[in-house]
């Protein structure tokens, strides 16, 4: 019977290898992962981040590092969703792209001669 998969000796020859090559770039390999998305009022939103949050806890991502951005127009559904996942919480006002000047969207870089 042959098998497809990599022997586990080799897979961690591989990850040490992987390892050492992001140190030799100067990677922070004590650096933790930080989630983030947005929600809004869309009930989609509410369906997506209980299937985003049920995969990130699926593989034990602490939900001190998940942060949900919301707007005003963010249903109570929503954040109890949130709220009963214990993720961070960060509200936010909402932008209308279409009826905000583009200064208001991503301010100009003044640039000095």
């Amino acid at each position: 019977m042959t098998s497809s998969c990599i022997p586990l000796k080799s897979a961690k020859i591989a990850m040490l290898a992987s390892l050492r090559f992001a140190q030799k770039l100067g990677y922070d390999l004590n650096m933790k992962p930080i989630f983030s998305f947005v929600i809004d009022a869309d009930l989609r939103f509410v369906a997506q981040t209980r299937l985003f949050l049920a995969s990130l806890m699926a593989q034990a991502v602490p939900a001190r590092t998940i942060h949900a951005h919301v707007t005003p127009n963010t249903g109570k559904a929503a954040r109890t969703v949130l709220q009963k996942a214990g993720v961070n919480s960060h509200s936010h006002p909402r932008v209308d792209a279409a009826a905000a000047s583009p200064s208001a969207i991503a301010p100009r870089i003044s640039s000095s001669s």
